[in-house]
């Protein structure tokens, strides 16, 4: 994500831009990271440097852990101690000029944010900034404040995985220290600035209070240059990999290869659907990437975006990002006031923290057996996949707050996660229609009755949630599912325009309409519906299946769908190709030989290094169904991977298509029933059962 505002009236450094521009016009080639980046970039426009408190006897280093959401995962957060005495969890990002925190935190610490009249510009948009000021912040004793910090920024986190975000770190913090962040053992050391300890090959970087640009370069196999093209590329710790922007990648156009992808980033509105973020990148393979004294033998592939003569994305000065996919083998040693950075190697023993078990133990060594902390703690649980304990945490704490919507919805779901589909029905019995359209459970509910046998509970339920909750699209989609079970298919189709019309989307629910025509034998209708997500969607395998299977077979409609096919996957990257559905539809096509080179392609790419074991047995299954090869190692490697973990719905979902292609349309539809008995609510499983249903009926008639 990338932010800029910028103060027409400020009066700003020139001498601290004007030498960041000499450093970018005498480069080179330039580059830049991966769309998922955050960076702050504020221009020109000041805020106050927060000086750091003084106390009896401060300490001058402080060495605390660094949190992530699952082992392995790209994002680095950090836990620092606020003035009310309470903690905050925050994303390292050193990409960023300012400090972020959300809006709930403001206003549990009382923070009244100022509108500046500014405006701040993210690789997902605009949105207005609001400051206020952070009383103050503390690292292991090591205290700073107080920090200027915009709140409420669009397109920022609010959790990763159960874990709460509090916000982003940026530069005003982080400036005021030296950095030690030790990747491999998920360790931060911070001190107060010193010359001592510099590491020998520490470089020169450029930082004006705002950026840190150090000096970069890039070298692809498929290049000559050496040692490599240099760039000059801000340091970006919560940026995932490399982005390139501008002419940053002159010079790679006969390396790179161009297509669409979405760009998220600071800005991006949740209600705006995913469609609208779609821009042309180019994407370039490196292999070798030497900064900081270090050269980093690693295969990544940078996007490259503002190549063209299109919309700009992002800060018109942003030249280029360098994040997490070179750093994590590395210690990163960043001192702001010597204006000296460093790769070096990990100076502990490698571990990988998942940061809901430190929450989780920090709540139980702060609250003990307090049964108010039952749903917090069901949540960190979750992200450690210990569901027993979430569930008994939850029972703890429904014991003291009883019919609490959101805790009685989680403990449905995980009820339903554990395979116990009666216990799932029993727990959803006691939240009202209101309230489970509200927790966006009303949908897997009214499926749950249908799957069962149970319609008319269905319908109940839908018709009291469209009575009590009318202003929730959920509601309406619930109704249409219940019709589509019945057979009423003009009370669908209201049902659905209804809800379209909710979401102020005309392009809502495509998939959803695309059954619903397919059930009314609207061949054509199907079609264009198809045709239009994967216009929206080019890289929607399912879509693209979906039309390969409902195509119609007169009026030229295999032509048809063959060049929309390759007109969507044109507009693709080659390495962002959904392989696995490509396998199925050139199979449909009748190009077996492309089908399983397809297959072969898809298996070395998404499942050999695939793990743990199920996931890996999965994917080589998954890909073998898709192209109708080897189907009994098939069914025995997934139902190896079911052995592990039964309640899988797309270990299930696999399980179906292998039956499918081997005739067995009773065990298929049975798998596939029970996928959609685990994941209710996932319109794909919803839809496979609708086809396996139908080749059911079909064969049947055939008769």
């Amino acid at each position: 994500m990338t932010i800029t505002y910028r103060d027409p009236t400020a009066k700003c450094d020139r001498k601290g831009r004007g030498l960041i521009a000499r450093l970018l016009k005498n480069r080179t080639r330039k580059g830049s990271t991966v769309a998922s980046l955050l960076l702050f970039n504020i221009g020109c426009a000041h805020l106050n440097t927060p000086k750091t408190s003084t106390s009896a006897a401060p300490p001058t280093s402080a060495t605390v852990d660094l949190y992530r959401s699952a082992e392995g995962a790209k994002k680095i957060y950090v836990q620092a101690q606020l003035h009310d005495g309470s903690t905050g969890l925050f994303l390292l990002d050193t990409g960023a000029a300012i400090t972020a925190i959300t809006q709930e935190l403001a206003d549990r610490l009382q923070i009244t944010g100022t509108d500046t009249g500014r405006s701040i510009q993210g690789l997902g948009g605009r949105a207005p900034l609001i400051r206020g000021e952070l009383p103050a912040l503390g690292f292991g004793g090591l205290n700073t404040g107080p920090i200027h910090v915009a709140i409420g920024v669009p397109g920022i986190p609010k959790t990763a995985g159960w874990m709460p975000i509090d916000g982003i770190l940026g530069n005003n913090v982080w400036g005021q220290f030296v950095l030690n962040i030790d990747y491999p053992a998920d360790r931060l050391t911070l001190t107060l600035p010193t010359k001592e300890n510099i590491p020998a090959n520490a470089q020169n970087m450029f930082f004006d209070g705002q950026h840190v640009v150090v000096e970069t370069y890039l070298k692809s196999k498929n290049s000559n240059s050496e040692p490599g093209n240099k760039l000059l590329l801000e340091l970006d710790t919560g940026a995932r990999g490399i982005l390139l922007s501008g002419r940053a990648g002159a010079g790679f156009e006969n390396i790179a290869t161009e297509g669409e992808e979405p760009i998220f980033g600071v800005g991006a509105s949740e209600d705006v659907p995913i469609s609208a973020f779609y821009r042309r990148t180019r994407h370039i393979a490196f292999d070798q990437v030497t900064l900081g004294g270090a050269t980093v033998d690693t295969p990544i592939i940078a996007k490259w975006i503002n190549y063209g003569s299109g919309a700009h994305v992002g800060p018109q000065d942003l030249n280029g990002l360098i994040g997490h996919a070179v750093l994590e083998k590395h210690n990163l040693y960043l001192n702001y006031q010597e204006r000296k950075f460093a790769l070096t190697p990990s100076s502990a023993k490698p571990r990988q923290l998942n940061g809901h078990s430190l929450l989780l133990n920090q709540d139980i060594r702060r609250y003990r057996n307090k049964k108010a902390r039952g749903l917090y703690r069901a949540k960190m649980y979750l992200g450690i996949e210990d569901y027993d304990a979430a569930e008994h945490s939850l029972k703890r704490y429904l014991r003291h707050k009883k019919n609490d919507p959101e805790a009685l919805s989680l403990l449905a779901r995980i009820k339903r996660l554990n395979g116990d589909v009666d216990g799932y029905l029993r727990t959803i019995q006691q939240l009202s229609p209101k309230e489970l359209a509200v927790e966006g459970e009303i949908i897997s509910a009214v499926n749950t009755l249908l799957i069962g046998n149970k319609a008319d509970a269905a319908l109940a339920l839908a018709l009291a949630a469209k009575e009590h909750a009318p202003e929730e699209a959920s509601s309406h989609i619930a109704f249409f599912e219940v019709q589509l079970g019945l057979g009423d298919l003009v009370s669908a189709r209201t049902a659905l325009r209804t809800a379209i019309r909710i979401k102020q989307n005309p392009n809502a629910f495509l998939m959803h309409r695309s059954r619903l025509s397919l059930l009314e034998a609207d061949t054509f209708g199907t079609t264009a519906l198809l045709r239009l997500r994967l216009a929206l969607y080019p890289s929607d395998g399912f879509a693209l299946w979906a039309y390969a299977l409902s195509m119609p077979p007169e009026n030229n409609g295999k032509a048809t769908f063959s060049f929309d096919m390759t007109t969507a996957m044109n507009r693709l990257h080659p390495d962002m190709f959904p392989l696995d559905f490509a396998a199925a539809v050139h199979l449909l096509l009748g190009n077996r030989d492309k089908s399983l080179n397809l297959m072969k392609e898809g298996i070395a790419r998404d499942c050999e290094d695939a793990t743990p074991a199920p996931e890996k047995e999965n994917c080589e299954a998954w890909y073998k169904a898709m192209a109708n090869q080897d189907l009994d190692a098939a069914l025995e490697l997934v139902d190896s991977a079911l052995k592990v973990d039964p309640h899988r719905p797309d270990f299930l979902d696999t399980k179906a298509v292998v039956h499918l292609r081997r005739g067995e349309l009773e065990l298929a539809k049975e798998s596939a029933q029970e996928a959609v008995r685990l994941s209710p609510a996932d319109v794909y499983h919803l839809w496979q059962l609708d086809r396996i249903r139908t080749l059911e009926h079909t064969d049947r008639t055939s008769k």
